[in-house]
């Protein structure tokens, strides 16, 4: 599989911020990647929050689901001064013809990788851009930064009364956002 480097990296880039450095269970370390023939797929998951990027390849070869560490992976990909990457899947190694040389890297198992399927979108809703954002820039001054308070480290969404709020322990924002829809119930934190 042939593809060009900058869609490949920046996908990368982002998807090993989701696999986190020192998971409970390692395959979180990994990406799971594919391809049908004309869509090369990266996914990454921590059991809360899951990433897909699809990239057009360059060749339209298939190749199954295969998984591999996403640090190692992305940080070749980054440092190649090539325009292209091909990949070659062995029994139990990546391939990568960088211009640099060939590199392989070992597979993680596939099947142990957490199902990130895509949710069906149901109970869309729509907020005005400028009020989300100006919302969430009241709110992301208050959020926690300290590792010990990792659950307020982010935004808490209702978006059912259309309120945005963030804490710390020491201070507190909440600001309220027009929600056009039907909003579920419920919150959400987002990181």
């Amino acid at each position: 599989i042939t593809l060009s480097t900058a869609p490949l990296s920046e996908a990368l880039a982002i998807a090993k911020t989701v696999a986190p450095a020192h998971p409970a269970r390692q395959v979180l370390q990994d990406v799971r990647c594919s391809c049908d023939g004309s869509m090369f797929t990266i996914e990454a998951c921590d059991l809360d929050k899951s990433v897909r990027f699809h990239i057009k390849p360059d060749t339209t070869e298939k190749a199954l689901p295969f998984c591999v560490n996403a640090k190692k992976f992305a940080g070749l990909v980054a440092g190649t001064r090539g325009t292209s990457v091909d990949i070659e899947i062995t029994d139990s190694r990546m391939e990568l013809t960088l211009s640099e040389g060939v590199v392989q890297l070992a597979l993680g198992d596939v099947a142990a990788f957490p199902d990130s399927a895509p949710m069906p979108l149901t109970n869309l809703v729509k907020v005005p851009a400028d009020a989300l954002s100006a919302a969430l820039g009241a709110a992301l001054p208050c959020c926690a930064t300290n590792e010990a308070m990792y659950s307020l480290a982010g935004v808490c969404l209702a978006l059912e009364n259309g309120e945005i709020a963030a804490t710390d322990t020491h201070r507190l924002a909440i600001a309220t956002v027009e929600v056009l829809g039907n909003a579920p119930a419920g919150t959400t934190i987002i990181p």
